[in-house]
């Protein structure tokens, strides 16, 4: 029998062409092979794991070699301190996007729409952390939306959930409006690495220049905004100056470009100012 850690040294490697984490992708498929958390797998590494156990590791570690993400296999993807249910139907929660969280929880306003929701890993985040908003949560797919009623639930956040192609079925206005919506070029659809990965099309793909959503949300956002609401967007680090450029000939004001952790402009954010 073999050591966790012996397990762990082995699937480094295989794992190194598709994560860049690759321990920590395989710490956590041992934990899920062995039933515990990744803390205490990670207490557990001069321990001899079981045949079966680690028969169970070296099936997952092949799922994940053939390019699908840790997270899908787990079904779970941690965010903003919470544990998120995931699936194909939805992107894989990532660190950056916390920056909307973040912006959001320094923003006034008690009625938040998060837009393109996904797994509703933004917008139920911010209703945990302030209890107070009144969030809602929309997205055109219901298989994702499916996943977002989950994590409400379980998570026990009082949203409201509404499918929604943009704003076309979503009534009112609101105080703050967030979004990460399909931002990648036709060009960045075409890389391996990602259609390896099996997340859902529909959440990336976003014309040839990659704007095709985000030009169409940012006016009718501006009408959907209370007076002095906010409008926040995800994007890519270069695209930030087009977004900041289509709000300000849609009338916003106040027009910011935010970086994440590392660096890369991540978020554009405007205000509909009243005269």
């Amino acid at each position: 029998m073999a050591t966790l850690r012996q397990l762990l040294t082995e699937a480094v490697p295989d794992l190194k062409p598709h994560s860049t984490t690759p321990f920590l992708d395989a710490l956590l498929l041992a934990s899920l092979a062995m039933g515990v958390p990744k803390e205490r797998a990670l207490a557990d590494l001069p321990v001899e794991l079981p045949g079966d156990i680690e028969h169970e590791f070296r099936r997952l570690l092949v799922q994940r070699a053939s390019g699908t993400p840790a997270a899908y296999i787990r079904g779970v993807q941690e965010f903003y301190g919470y544990e998120f249910t995931v699936t194909p139907a939805v992107l894989i929660p990532r660190p950056e996007t916390e920056l909307l969280v973040e912006r959001t929880l320094q923003l006034p306003g008690k009625r938040v729409l998060d837009l393109c929701c996904g797994s509703g890993c933004v917008g139920i985040s911010v209703k945990l952390q302030q209890p107070w908003r009144e969030v809602t949560c929309s997205d055109i797919s219901p298989e994702a939306l499916a996943v977002a009623r989950d994590n409400a639930c379980r998570l026990k956040a009082v949203v409201t959930v509404l499918e929604s192609d943009l704003f076309n079925s979503i009534p009112g206005t609101f105080d703050i409006i967030l979004t990460n919506p399909p931002y990648l070029t036709a060009e960045e659809m075409q890389c391996s690495r990602l259609i390896s990965r099996g997340e859902p099309a529909l959440a990336l793909s976003a014309g040839e220049d990659g704007l095709e959503y985000i030009k169409r949300l940012i006016p009718k956002g501006f009408s959907q905004l209370a007076p002095d609401g906010y409008l926040m967007i995800e994007n890519s680090d270069g695209q930030c100056e087009a977004v900041a450029e289509l709000m300000a000939a849609a009338g916003f004001s106040e027009i910011e470009i935010i970086p994440d952790l590392a660096g890369l402009r991540r978020v554009v954010t405007g205000r509909r100012l009243e005269i």
